[in-house]
Order: C-alpha cells, then structure tokens, then sequence
C-alpha cells in the first residue's frame, strides 16, 4: 500500500492487492474484489480531484487483478511471470515428453471422426474425446490448487515449479479442447 495507506502501489502483487493468498476460493475472491472496489471507488473520493485520480487508478488495479487471479491458470501464469519473468509461450517446449503422443492422438481421433461417414459415431466419439480432455484440464486444476497452497505456506519454488509444468500442459489441452469442439460444431453443421 501507499504512504497513506489508502491506495496499493503498482509495485505490489495482485494477490496483495485484493488481499488475498494464491489457494483463494472464487466466492472469497469476488468478495475481496467487490471489497476493493467499494473502498476505491471514486465517488468516495469525490472532493478531491488529487485522491479521485489515484482511487479511480486503484480501482482499476483491482479489476486487473480480479482478472488476472479469477482462472487457476492465469493466476499460475501471472506468479510464474512475477516471480520468474516466465510466459506461458515461452512454456511451449518444456512439456512433458508422453504429452506430445496423446495430443497426436487426439488430432487423429478428430481427423477420423471428420473423415467417417457415420456422423452419429463420428459426434460420439468426439464427445468422448472432448470429455477426456476436459476431465484432464480438470485434473490439471486441482494440481494448481495444491500449488498454490504450496506458495502461500512459504514453499514457493515448489509451488511455482508445479505451476510451470502445469500452465506448460495446459495450453496444449486447451487447444486440444477447442480443435475438438470446432470439430463437434463443423458435423453439427447441415
């Protein structure tokens, strides 16, 4: 927080921002983020043109960070940016080595369901296909979790290792995900 104690720093972490740990759930994150922007609002400030400004800036620092903290991945990616100056692009090759057969995998199951000529087999197995990679994001979630426990009881280096393979994974599902879902709307297509 500043000298006055009124308003936050562009120094200071998102997490420190709204007051909250890495582990935070998402009902005490909204209340942390609506807190923040009641007590920043500008219109509290309102007789001061100097204190409007820096609560109208604080505000929007706060929704910055709501944004960035609101999805498990992106906060893993905002820490893994902060603290190791990390991008998740920068992610790309240090994926696991078994990762790069199973989304070869699922690109051939979505080819072969585009190129059968049984759309309901076709739909079903892309169905399939798409919860299998979904339950992995899922999983790849409750990973960030424990993470993110990690790093807020002090074992940071741990908790942020974690969070690195994690986001590395991650955008190979989701785009595994978003091929397989364009697929399922291409053959729900006329």
């Amino acid at each position: 927080m500043s000298e006055t104690g009124v308003f936050p720093q562009s120094s200071d972490s998102y997490l420190d921002v709204l007051g909250v740990g890495a582990s935070v759930g998402d009902s005490e994150l909204v209340s942390a983020w609506r807190a923040c922007s009641r007590r920043w609002h500008p219109d509290r400030y309102a007789l001061s043109p100097e204190t409007r400004e820096a609560a109208e800036w604080a505000a929007a620092l706060a929704n910055d960070a709501y944004r960035a903290l609101a999805n498990p991945f992106d906060r893993a990616a905002y820490l893994l940016l902060r603290h190791r100056g990390v991008r998740p692009d920068a992610l790309k090759g240090s994926a696991p080595a078994d990762l790069f057969a199973r989304m070869l995998a699922i690109q051939e199951a979505v080819e072969d369901a585009l190129e059968s000529g049984d759309r309901t087999a076709a739909v079903s197995d892309l169905e399939r296909t798409g919860v299998a990679v979904d339950d992995q994001i899922r999983g790849l979630a409750e990973r960030l979790q424990f993470a993110f426990s990690d790093y807020d009881a002090g074992s940071r280096d741990p908790g942020l290792d974690v969070m690195q393979e994690v986001v590395a994974i991650h955008g190979y599902l989701r785009r595994a995900s978003e091929t397989v879902a364009k697929a399922l709307q291409s053959l729900s297509r006329p």
